[in-house]
């Protein structure tokens, strides 16, 4: 039995629990604005995902995780588009990264393209049941009690942060002198943008 609606009227962790209860097997498939990701299941649980959002590709995951620079991603790249190697393959190949660090950034990316979703005020979904996708780089068996709880804590932290900056478009205003922070960190860098006039959205 399929299911379909909007995240208005049945949110993620009811959809979650229904898939989970059910043990069904199919996918999740989620829209919002041009966003579409979706979500895997295998008797009940939680095996995989994917999304079209540009923030949650491998690429970003290796800047934010400072794993690479820019230009060391842009060259990494550009040799594997060269050869058609995927991105993946020639950050081992090179030993830019090892096979367990890969492999742990993308399990953490599939979770976080889970995650996002609990902070989606509204959006299409469809469970397509006994769809499954077999031919995945990485896939977890995760229980879906586990990611609701999880799910519901950075809700909580999003709704905490939002009292304070409540728009993507604020900027700040430095009031210390920011000696202890380490320039090169990620909260140097954070630093220098919100000095420069810089809007959450663009830090």
């Amino acid at each position: 039995m399929g299911l379909k609606g909007n995240l208005r009227t049945m949110d993620l962790p009811e959809i979650l629990q229904w898939v989970s209860i059910g043990r069904k097997t199919g996918t999740l498939h989620l829209g919002r604005a041009s966003i579409e990701k979706r979500i895997v299941f295998r008797n009940g649980d939680i095996y995989t995902s994917w999304s079209n959002d540009p923030r949650e590709s491998l690429a970003q995951y290796l800047i934010r995780h400072q794993r690479l620079s820019e230009d060391q991603l842009f060259d990494t790249m550009l040799r594997g588009e060269k050869r058609g190697v995927p991105l993946g393959a020639v950050l081992i190949e090179e030993k830019l990264l090892s096979e367990p660090e890969l492999r742990d950034l993308l399990e953490r990316k599939v979770q976080d393209t889970i995650y996002d979703v609990f902070l989606w005020p509204e959006g299409a979904f469809e469970f397509v049941d006994g769809e499954i996708q077999e031919d995945v780089q990485v896939f977890l068996n995760l229980e879906v009690t586990s990611v609701v709880l999880e799910g519901a804590r950075r809700l909580d932290e999003w709704k905490r942060i939002r009292q304070v900056i409540p728009s993507a478009q604020a900027t700040f205003r430095h009031l210390g002198d920011g000696a202890k922070v380490a320039r090169r960190s990620l909260e140097g860098q954070a630093l220098r943008l919100a000095n420069a006039g810089k809007s959450v959205a663009e830090i």
